[in-house]
């Protein structure tokens, strides 16, 4: 009979340890290959600087998204109405040779509006107009002045007008009495 001859022990045991090698090379290789397809799957993200073709696309695409940008600012603008918000008066009264009123608006916080005091008796109204100022947390309508030689003796109802952009509102009535 044939008989068949068995690999020694050293060559099995170098088989076995090249088998295990090759494995766990083949894992790694598998494993960060699936690893970075998980981060990034089918992904590819170029962050180099456009080219000049992009540019000229960019480019032709600018008018047409300003355009679109000011159609529904406008609709917007349409739409909405100024908020309404009430001012508050936190000075009037006879301080020399004038009349000064002080207000303020609580709740907003902007730049452009202005503040607009009327005071008024029989009939007689003055005028005066300032711009508000922002604040920390508030819209100030700094001094309002009036010239006292321009008011006669009596009771004067004084109120202060808001108005910007976005908001407008009038004061509650606040009487002074001139003496």
């Amino acid at each position: 009979m044939l008989k068949i001859k068995k690999p020694s022990r050293k060559i099995t045991i170098i088989l076995i340890a090249a088998l295990i090698i090759a494995g766990g090379a083949g894992y790694y290789v598998y494993k960060r290959t699936n690893d970075s397809q998980i981060q990034n799957p089918g992904q590819f993200i170029n962050l180099n600087p456009p080219t000049e073709e992009e540019k000229a696309s960019g480019d032709k695409k600018k008018p047409e998204i300003i355009e679109q940008e000011n159609k529904r600012n406008n609709t917007e603008n349409n739409q909405a109405s100024k908020k309404a918000v009430t001012p508050s008066i936190t000075y009037a009264g006879q301080f020399g040779s004038t009349i000064e009123i002080g207000a303020y608006v609580g709740g907003i916080f902007e730049d452009g509006g202005t503040c607009t005091l009327t005071i008024s008796k029989d009939g007689q109204t003055k005028i005066a107009e300032v711009a508000a100022v922002k604040n920390a947390n508030s819209v100030d309508c700094p001094t309002m002045a009036i010239p006292r030689g321009s008011l006669v003796d009596g009771t004067w109802q004084v109120t202060v007008m808001y108005v910007s952009a976005n908001y407008e509102g009038k004061s509650e009535i606040r009487n002074i009495t001139l003496e």
